[in-house]
């Protein structure tokens, strides 16, 4: 017990450190350049990175823990956990960076629509957002190893629908440029023969 106390004690301690060391390099600035304004959002991932902070410490000092207690089941499982922990890490920064690159997307695209008109803008830039956002998560997913099979089954679906839909679009947009090529064309063999 007394090994977990302490654990306990330095993990807080840590995390403390991490929250105020985040403060004082002006995380909130980084993330305003980033294009992350909401405060809310802002305190969500400085709360994630500080937990992550805790729990990667506290679990540290499991392990010694239950090795004393004489449990090994318990010392495996958090092993298996300490290892799967990087893989957390890569998913926060992946999920941070794909957000930053949706709100920078999100405002080319906007300043780019806007001589269509605003409300346009807003709406195409939106749609660059979430599309965005929804290809960090699956990343997110699958770098976290949940669902991989269902997350590369949802991925080949969306590709296939954004290859149908480009085709239906240029096909049917294309339609008439098409019958006077062919129609050019054939005009081109009857003068040939």
């Amino acid at each position: 017990m007394v090994i977990l106390i302490i654990g306990w004690i330095i993990a807080a301690v840590l995390s403390s450190l991490a929250n105020r060391g985040l403060h004082f390099a002006d995380a909130r600035g980084w993330f305003d350049k980033a294009g992350i304004k909401d405060e809310k959002v802002q305190d969500t991932w400085i709360n994630v990175l500080t937990q992550l902070v805790f729990w990667a410490v506290l679990i540290l000092f499991l392990i010694p823990v239950f090795e004393t207690w004489n449990i090994p089941q318990i010392t495996e499982v958090i092993n298996q956990l300490l290892l799967y922990l990087p893989q957390v890490f890569a998913a926060v920064i992946i999920g941070f960076l794909g957000l930053v690159i949706a709100n920078l997307l999100a405002d080319i695209v906007k300043n780019a629509v806007r001589s269509y008109g605003q409300g346009a803008a807003n709406i195409v830039s939106s749609i660059a957002r979430y599309s965005i956002i929804t290809f960090t998560a699956l990343v997110v997913l699958t770098q976290l190893g949940i669902a991989p099979d269902l997350i590369q089954t949802i991925v080949t679906g969306i590709v296939v629908a954004f290859a149908l839909a480009t085709g239906l679009a240029f096909g049917l947009g294309g339609q008439d440029a098409a019958r006077q090529l062919l129609n050019q064309l054939m005009e081109n063999m009857k003068k040939k023969k």
